[in-house]
């Protein structure tokens, strides 16, 4: 799970499955909010997804509000 930025107003938020590679979930986004992130894993629940673990890349007040042990 990133959002990667292609110039100041666009990015692209992935979320990908690491047993099958691939990308199971993007959206199109303008700027980088925790709440783009909570909404995306919500959607993936709804589809049936069962979420195991989450890979970050430092926003740990995501992190927290999922319930997550940060390190």
């Amino acid at each position: 799970m990133d959002t990667t930025f292609f110039g100041r107003y666009f990015g692209v938020l992935v979320l990908m499955d690491t047993l099958s590679n691939n990308v199971i979930s993007h959206y199109f986004v303008r700027t980088e909010k925790d709440i783009y992130y909570k909404l995306a894993l919500n959607r993936l629940r709804e589809k049936g997804y069962i979420i195991q673990s989450i890979t970050g890349d430092g926003r740990c007040g995501l992190m927290k509000d999922l319930g997550a042990d940060v390190d």
